[in-house]
């Protein structure tokens, strides 16, 4: 399994490291067949054109998933505003470092296949967040604490 953090912004988080650790971890545990999974930090006008692109949704987003291989062998690229994870982590009174991870983990649950289109798929995609979030905090500690 490959593993790769590209950052194409200022974020200068010491963390880098943990977070490729994570995305390792997240997808041996969900037992994914990875190829390779590329992690790109990106600031939010291009993840706003991305997500108005792909999806038609002028909206800022926090981070976007692409599955570029088959469903046997997934190489997949996954697209996080550090800008937009900031913001979030002021909204819900959390660290960015814990913000960051949960993004990751968002993001490799829907190279598993989970969505998040309606109320019902968002909430068992919450609650699986929340389980490896809880997990990632024994494993990973003080990165993930809120």
């Amino acid at each position: 399994m490959h593993i790769h953090l590209h950052n194409e912004t200022e974020l200068t988080d010491d963390n880098q490291n943990a977070i490729v650790n994570l995305a390792e971890w997240i997808c041996s545990e969900l037992r994914l067949p990875i190829l390779s999974v590329d992690l790109i930090f990106v600031d939010d006008d291009t993840l706003r054109s991305m997500h108005a692109s792909f999806l038609q949704d002028e909206t800022f987003t926090d981070v976007m998933t692409f599955n570029l291989g088959e469903a046997d062998q997934i190489e997949g690229e996954i697209y996080i505003s550090p800008d937009r994870a900031a913001e979030n982590a002021k909204t819900y009174g959390v660290s960015l470092s814990n913000e960051l991870f949960r993004l990751v983990i968002h993001a490799c649950l829907h190279l598993a296949g989970y969505d998040d289109k309606s109320d019902d798929l968002r909430a068992v995609m919450k609650e699986r967040e929340d389980y490896f979030l809880s997990q990632a905090s024994e494993l990973f500690g003080q990165m993930t604490d809120g």
